[in-house]
């Protein structure tokens, strides 16, 4: 029996933390990664695009960044829709 006074021993598990941060980690992965591209390569994005292609003035839907990895090219294919 354990008097008013006496204090319970503390039990120190580390590793529940450890646990809980790994699924939280590999939920995110998972829910992150079924997402759907945001341009695909042959998709318009604009009223105006199959003209572009036609005068060949049209901006690619990637570009490569500074690692040479391919970037969705927002900026580019999105100025002109003012």
């Amino acid at each position: 029996m354990v008097h008013s006074n006496e204090e319970l021993p503390k039990r120190d598990v580390p590793w529940v933390g450890a646990l809980a941060s790994s699924v939280m980690v590999l939920l995110a992965a998972f829910v992150g990664g079924c997402e759907k591209p945001i341009f695909t390569r042959d998709e318009p994005v604009s009223q105006f695009d199959r003209l572009q292609k036609v005068r060949n003035t049209s901006e690619p839907a990637y570009i490569p960044d500074e690692f040479g990895n391919l970037r969705p090219n927002l900026t580019g294919r999105l100025s002109n829709l003012k």
